[in-house]
């Protein structure tokens, strides 16, 4: 697969849904989680996040971290801040850098 291929990355973990003898865990959806996000592609990383929590996996500091970090970039502190409500609710510790990220977020749309 070339780099920085998020189509091929999902195809796969598609793939990976429907099949009878795999299945996707944790690592495997933060894997197309953190592919979207350091493409810029922060709503199919929310997207692949929320499919994860629909599967009945764990969220992770992992797959949260990388989402975070991909709707930082973008400046979308309400959606991180939803992020971050479920995390508390997932009992997934929030580290002082994704702290960090929100505040800057914060600042980039002028908010206070």
């Amino acid at each position: 697969a070339r780099a920085h291929d998020v189509d091929r990355a999902e195809h796969w973990l598609l793939e990976v849904e429907g099949s009878r003898s795999v299945q996707a865990d944790g690592v495997t959806y933060c894997m197309c989680i953190d592919a979207c996000a350091r493409c810029g592609h922060a709503a199919r990383a929310l997207k692949w996040l929320e499919r994860m929590e629909a599967a009945g996996l764990q969220l992770s500091h992992g797959s949260c971290g990388s989402l975070v970090h991909a709707l930082a970039k973008i400046g979308d502190a309400p959606e991180m801040e939803r992020v971050f409500q479920k995390m508390r609710e997932a009992k997934v510790d929030i580290s002082v850098t994704m702290y960090n990220s929100l505040i800057s977020a914060c600042f980039r749309r002028g908010e206070t």
